[in-house]
């Protein structure tokens, strides 16, 4: 593709318009004429009224920033509304003028240990366990590293002893490698060596018995931050006030918000407990089942965040942890043994297998000779307590008989045994009992998620009453918070004045059965939802579908025909024609609904690219397959069998997978839904967006053709991988991440395609940047021309799934990489193409909520409301926005990073942009929690995951696979949104 040229599409009449908006208006009306969504375009006019050009972009990873914003603040609104913010105002805030900083390490003090009952480490010898088995030993409890909690619950004594013996407050720790102090612990006479015991440590989290100790060691280091940066904070916050405009440097932002982090971590009297990368408090001992031996705890996440003032921001939250019990019994839960588990001599190999695989890692405690030790599992041996031998005391033991002699345990010889610690100790696991404060990181499953939602959901009002009450509990004033110049409010943030957006006009397709006039339908949606099942009229765009077919797959359905009757029916509701009312169909049986399997992937492919071959035949347009359930395995070899191409023996056959359940119960809303992505994945348009009139600084994305991109990438569970030897040594190669970019395809911003790869990172982690993001966008910029003729004069990117510290980064790697493939190319006239790109990031992992302050009292804000001040960036363009309405509990907005702008887009245009995109998106009739090019960019990953189900470990590169996902050219070339 070497430019642009071409001819420009031609055009249907012209634009009559509905009445400007008026929130009295009624939610449907017609207009009589077409939309100009394919009218040549001016190109001169559009390049002097929206020009082209970038900004400077440093090309210096070091010297990238995020842009800053100078322009005028947003003003348009539909409404206001009495808001409040779980962030609350740190009062007489006031940095120390110097901080220092001190890094920890801890080590174990050896000492002989005093009359040992065990023996000391030597080599296993277990039956069938090979070479690798050789190298375990015995339990050697003094040589096992320090558990995960133990760090905090140390660092948690040492400062609570040095403030107790000096009197000293200013100093805290973020309970991991870092302690601050407001003053040179030198000076104090504070020894920078503490000795630390472990019967002095709060024994109901450490849960062992150790006579033990460690050496704390703290390293004063030197502070990125010139002392003179936190003296100007304070004045400039103590002058006006507030911080908005103040160029903070990000070093020193950054360390202001580490030390007051710590802070908070190091309020008496709560106890932290590590979740992932955060921390929860738990102050409720109560907890709720969600089945499987995992359990919901309830607590408090609070952090600092520097807005344009200091605040505290405190949520309630809901996580999942290990369920503390025998491990016999969650044996017997996690893998539904009928009975108990204990005795494995009736077990198969795929048994073994997968008890190692749900159990490895998890920290168990047993006691053995009154003494309680600790270690995390390793595996589930393949030999009982009876078989599974080891030298000791010049003789060959078992595991069984070792623990009945030395610690007069009475087991049976049949019974499961453990390899802990590395497989170096080996354990009956009657004995052993999961350890409490384990948090869950894998995926909850379908019944899980539903007990989650239920226990987690909260009224905002319960909510708002919850995060007051624990904002109260929490020792806020005292000696430690006046040496940090700290004076919470008890009270939240409350904006009494918050802005509600208006939301876009829809419009739909022509009245159906009425000769009275009636053109387009215009549908003003109420509070991010509207309805047209009582209406009468046609999608914007219906299709109609010559030929079309049904698998059953697998399941059992009680009455196919109604189904079949349905889709008709409410086909010609929507306007989408079935022409043939008698459709292909045909049933397969013997499918096995086990994933990440090769084999048995490979089996299923192969008997549905049977079935497809005979729907390709008779020329389906479309294949509804029925599958057993939600998330089988099923729907992934289904996609695999009719999306790949040609190479990977795929047929390019469009298909719509439906539960077997939704098939049988027939609802009317349901079918409607299919309707929805049938009618898209086809090429048809359901609706299409027009702003209201008032809005003028929104800019027409149908007068300005702009390709609008959202991108995403979906990593792999922790320890996903499978291993291999290199260099005599067995290494983990990790399963590759799913990079997806999606845009659209005409200067409607409704139809999308999409491109999906493959990609690891090169050492430890998983890979964050996307990896050949310019070959992506030139496909999306050729996908663009070729379906609209016409050249985009804008990009707009949305960027899910990074954090703050990515945006450098983000900007160096990812936008570069769009501008590059743009430099490639030519714009009409021959001159060099650089279409002006907005790059937004979408941040939905956050703790920020918002409470409305209505007449009947605290509940959910509504759809469009959008905060831009107090709580965002003090020089960058950042805002949360709500763009759903809450369907259960309390609404969470998502936070929008407009990291560059060569567009210069004003506050207005792009919170309108961003609001409206949430109305675009195709698989409902609701307006989304965050873009619908963002959101096709999820589905994309999933769908990328779903090709490469039980294939990703047979291939030895990313590139590899990512050939091996390259979808059908049918497909692409007729359905480009078969991943919705």
């Amino acid at each position: 593709m070497s430019g642009f040229r071409g001819g420009p599409g031609g055009g249907r009449g012209g634009f009559g318009g509905p009445k400007p908006y008026d929130d009295a208006q009624p939610i449907i009306q017609y207009v009589q004429n077409r939309l100009p969504i394919n009218t040549a375009p001016d190109y001169a006019r559009l390049k002097k009224e929206y020009g082209l050009g970038w900004h400077d972009l440093p090309e210096d990873l070091n010297d990238v920033q995020v842009q800053k914003y100078n322009k005028a603040p947003a003003t348009k609104f539909k409404e206001k509304i009495d808001l409040s913010v779980n962030w609350f105002p740190l009062q007489k805030f006031k940095v120390p003028e110097r901080i220092f900083h001190y890094e920890v390490t801890i080590e174990r003090v050896k000492e002989p240990k005093k009359d040992a009952p065990n023996p000391k480490p030597t080599k296993v010898e277990k039956k069938g366990q090979g070479t690798r088995a050789e190298a375990a030993q015995v339990e050697a409890p003094q040589q096992r590293r320090l558990p995960k909690p133990l760090p905090q619950l140390i660092l948690q004594r040492v400062i609570s002893e040095i403030k107790r013996t000096k009197n000293f407050h200013g100093i805290v720790s973020d309970l991991s490698n870092n302690v601050y102090a407001s003053r040179q612990l030198e000076s104090l006479g504070i020894d920078l060596i503490q000795t630390v015991r472990f019967k002095d440590l709060d024994q109901e989290i450490l849960q062992e018995d150790d006579d033990g100790s460690v050496k704390v060691t703290l390293a004063r280091t030197d502070l990125d931050v010139d002392p003179g940066s936190l003296r100007a904070l304070n004045e400039h916050l103590a002058q006006y006030g507030t911080w908005k405009g103040y160029d903070m440097d990000v070093s020193v932002r950054t360390v202001v918000e580490q030390v007051y982090s710590a802070f908070v971590k190091s309020l008496p009297p709560y106890r932290f407990i590590p979740v992932g990368k955060s921390n929860l408090v738990r102050w409720s001992g109560e907890e709720s089942s969600l089945g499987d031996n995992v359990v919901c705890w309830k607590g408090l996440s609070a952090n600092i965040s520097m807005g344009w003032k200091p605040y505290l921001n405190v949520n309630v939250e809901h996580c999942p942890f290990l369920e503390g019990k025998n491990i016999v019994d969650a044996i017997a839960s996690l893998m539904r043994f009928n009975g108990s588990p204990v005795d494995i001599r009736n077990w198969r190999q795929w048994q073994f297998r997968e008890a190692t695989s749900l159990l490895k890692n998890i920290k168990v405690w047993y006691v053995a000779g009154g003494r309680k030790f600790s270690g995390p599992i390793f595996s589930v041996l393949q030999t009982s307590i009876g078989q599974t031998m080891f030298p000791y005391n010049d003789r060959t033991i078992s595991v069984r008989d070792y623990f009945q002699q030395v610690y007069r345990e009475n087991l049976d010889a049949g019974h499961i045994c453990l390899a802990l610690r590395g497989g170096r100790a080996q354990v009956p696991a009657e004995l052993c009992t999961i350890k409490l404060g384990q948090s869950y990181n894998r995926k909850l499953n379908e019944q899980q998620t539903s007990k989650m939602l239920v226990v987690a959901k909260k009224n905002p009002d319960v909510l708002h009453k919850e995060i007051m009450d624990q904002v109260g509990n929490l020792a806020l004033s005292g000696p430690v918070a006046d040496d940090w110049g700290v004076n919470v409010s008890k009270d939240m943030l409350r904006l009494k004045d918050a802005r509600v957006l208006k939301p876009p006009q829809l419009f739909y397709g022509e009245a159906i059965g009425m000769n009275q006039g009636k053109g387009l339908a215009v549908i003003t949606p109420q509070d991010g939802s509207w309805s047209i099942n009582q209406a009468s009229f046609k999608f914007f765009e219906p299709v109609s579908i010559t030929e079309w077919g049904i698998l059953v797959a697998n399941c059992n359905i009680h009455d196919l025909s109604n189904f079949r009757r349905l889709l008709i029916r409410n086909g010609v509701d929507n306007g989408v024609i079935f022409q043939n009312q008698n459709p292909t169909e045909e049933y397969i049986g013997g499918l096995e609904d086990v994933k990440d399997n090769f084999e048995k992937s490979r089996s299923n492919v192969e008997k549905l690219r049977k079935c497809f071959e005979n729907f390709k035949a008779k020329k389906c347009q479309i294949v509804f397959v029925i599958v057993p359930k939600k998330n089988s395995a099923i729907y992934c070899h289904v996609k695999q069998a009719a999306e790949l191409g040609p190479d990977s023996k795929g047929l390019g056959v469009l298909t719509q997978c439906v539960v077997a359940l939704n098939v049988d119960k027939g609802q009317p809303a349901t079918i409607n839904n299919i309707l929805l992505k049938v009618n898209s994945k086809l090429g048809g348009k359901n609706y299409i967006m027009r702003p209201p009139e008032p809005i003028k600084e929104y800019f027409n994305l149908i007068d300005c053709p702009t390709l609008i991109m959202g991108a995403d990438v979906m990593h792999p569970p922790p320890g996903a991988g499978r291993k291999i030897m290199v260099d005599g040594k067995e290494v983990l190669l990790p399963s590759p991440s799913f990079a997806a970019v999606t845009g659209s395809l005409d200067r409607t911003g409704m139809p999308f395609m999409m491109d999906i790869k493959a990609q690891m990172k090169a050492g430890r982690g998983a890979a964050e940047v996307i990896q050949g993001l310019g070959e992506s966008v030139m496909k999306l910029l050729q996908g663009f021309r070729a379906k609209s003729r016409l050249i985009p004069r804008k990009i707009i990117y949305f960027r899910d799934g990074v954090g703050e510290g990515q945006f450098p980064e983000l900007l160096h790697i990812e936008l570069r990489a769009i501008r590059n493939v743009c430099e490639t190319l030519k714009d009409h006239d021959g001159e060099p193409y650089r279409p002006k790109i907005t790059f937004v990031t979408v941040q939905k992992r956050h703790k920020t909520r918002f409470f409305y302050h209505s007449p009947r009292g605290i509940i959910n804000a509504p759809a469009g409301t959008v905060v831009d001040r107090e709580i965002v960036h003090q020089v960058h363009d950042d805002f949360y926005l709500l763009s759903h309405k809450g369907m259960m509990g309390t609404s969470r907005p998502t936070h929008y990073r407009v990291l560059w702008d060569d567009s210069d887009f004003t506050a207005d245009e792009i919170q309108h942009l961003t609001y409206y995109l949430c109305y675009m998106y195709v698989r409902c009739r609701k307006s989304v929690k965050i873009p619908a090019p963002t959101y096709y960019a999820h589905w994309a990953a999933a769908r990328a995951k779903a090709l490469a189900d039980g294939m990703e470990l047979q291939f030895n590169t990313p590139e590899e696979l990512t050939a091996y996902m390259k979808r059908h050219p049918d497909l692409m070339k007729n359905a480009p949104m078969h991943f919705v």
